[in-house]
């Protein structure tokens, strides 16, 4: 497959033979191999169509319109899969199938699995973004194109929450993943112009929590955010969940009262509306005129984090003390973006 160096025949002389033959030999392979090389070829015109062959694995077909290779479709040459050119769909937006992370059983404190699946990129157009095969990306070294590679967008890790982006160069097709501490704006790698948020991991003690997902689902090892028998005034408090983005916690509770006569509450709310007053939702109380009581159980995705993975929480006393009152942290729903 070529281009030729120089197209068509020479229009004035002198020129011999053997030139003319070579010219007319060089624009006819062109011409069979559909004008193949890793960049447009120089003597294109309004209406060339060419194939690029830049991305080891894949050839695309554009096609030329005096400015702008528009590209046409792609062909996976490992595979022999045909991919049609992205087309920008209303349906596509909020769209996300599969796309599912898990810790990646080699180096589970760096590294993250993704699933197959599709989703519609954000911002004005939506693009179908398809992840054809299964792709390992490393939080402890900058982003490098490809599976096993780095995924960091920028910086140093830390202990933060990271944002999992699928990512796409609408110029060649190329999928891939990458980390960032935004969850709005990540450091996009150069020509890679569509995005969209599939998940998002907290990384704690120096390493990526352990997560098992299910669609919106994600489940961690449990993680206790407040244990205290005082009283509190009610006021935000931090949860073991993503930050950057508004969650449905999942949490567990224990409330034992160590005297009798003793009415005690946990009282509990959403902060995502950022309001500066209490809001609560959801209200348990433990309650016994003549025995020590013990409530426990498991509070559902009734309410909403803040960005910074907060919740509204008080407990009140009205008379003995508690021998127990803990909250703990076992999950969190986040619907990705999908509407």
């Amino acid at each position: 497959m070529s281009q030729a160096t120089s197209w068509s025949v020479p229009l004035v002389g002198p020129a011999t033979p053997t030139v003319m033959a070579q010219r007319i030999d060089d624009s006819f392979d062109a011409l069979l191999s559909g004008h193949s090389g890793s960049a447009r070829p120089a003597y294109a015109v309004v209406g060339t169509i060419w194939q690029d062959t830049s991305v080891a694995g894949t050839v695309s077909h554009y096609f030329y319109d005096g400015s702008n290779d528009i590209l046409l479709y792609s062909v996976d040459t490992s595979t022999n899969v045909f991919i049609p050119a992205p087309v920008a769909r209303e349906t596509y937006r909020g769209y996300i199938r599969g796309l599912e992370l898990s810790n990646n059983v080699t180096d589970a404190t760096n590294d993250i699995d993704i699933t197959t699946g599709s989703t519609g990129s954000d911002g004005a157009s939506s693009f179908l973004m398809t992840l054809a095969s299964a792709l390992t990306k490393r939080l402890d070294a900058a982003w490098a194109v490809g599976t096993n590679q780095g995924g960091l967008d920028t910086g140093s890790i830390a202990n933060t929450t990271y944002h999992v982006w699928l990512i796409q160069r609408s110029d060649t097709g190329v999928i891939d993943a990458l980390f960032s501490t935004s969850a709005t704006a990540p450091t996009m790698p150069a020509n890679y112009d569509r995005k969209r948020r599939i998940g998002s991991i907290p990384r704690e003690s120096g390493a990526l929590i352990t997560i098992k997902q299910d669609g919106p689902l994600f489940r961690r090892a449990t993680k206790v955010d407040r244990s205290s028998t005082s009283a509190a005034a009610s006021a935000l408090l931090a949860l073991s969940v993503p930050t950057g983005i508004n969650v449905y916690p999942l949490l567990n509770y224990d409330i034992a009262t160590g005297t009798a006569s003793t009415d005690a509450q946990l009282l509990i709310g959403g902060a995502w509306e950022g309001s500066a007053t209490n809001t609560i939702d959801r209200v348990f109380t433990t309650s016994l005129a003549n025995t020590a009581s013990v409530t426990h159980g498991g509070i559902g995705p009734i309410f909403q984090t803040n960005t910074s993975a907060q919740i509204y929480f008080a407990t009140t006393i009205a008379s003995g003390s508690l021998s127990t009152n803990v909250l703990s942290t076992v999950g969190w729903i986040d619907n990705r973006g999908a509407v």
